[in-house]
């Protein structure tokens, strides 16, 4: 049968639905991407402003983001009702992160939920251009 102008569709959606139990099993899926970061994020606008995106957070959230040897590299509260929170891969001390694993530690006090994830992160410096290796001549 073919649609005609005549022809009339409805359509019904499911009211939205929300709550602290819904709160709490939607922040079991809370990640980040690019993981891993490779000296690129397709949402970047330029190559100066580079950052990896955390998403499906709720309104409040406290992270803590260490190096492999527990060492805090950076804290950073949100307190928005976006879902996303963006990391711009400098430390607490303004310096560029160095290439590796970063463990976050996301703390969301208001749901009395904690969500740990790993980050690779890989710098541009980090690229090779080349995989040969040089030859080695014996002395």
């Amino acid at each position: 049968r073919v649609n005609t102008v005549n022809d009339v569709f409805t359509y019904v959606a499911p009211a939205a639905v929300t709550g602290p139990e819904l709160e709490k099993q939607s922040a079991q899926t809370v990640g980040v991407f690019p993981n891993p970061y490779y000296a690129y994020n397709a949402a970047e606008t330029n190559r100066f402003a580079r950052f990896v995106t955390f998403n499906n957070l709720p309104r409040k959230a406290t992270f803590r983001i260490f190096n492999l040897a527990g060492q805090l590299v950076r804290r950073m509260d949100k307190d928005d009702v976006s879902q996303f929170t963006r990391w711009d891969l400098y430390s607490e001390a303004g310096f560029p992160v160095a290439s590796g694993m970063y463990i976050v530690h996301i703390d969301m006090p208001d749901i009395g939920v904690v969500k740990v994830l790993k980050v690779a992160v890989i710098q541009e410096q980090e690229v090779l251009d080349s995989y040969k290796c040089p030859r080695r001549t014996r002395p």
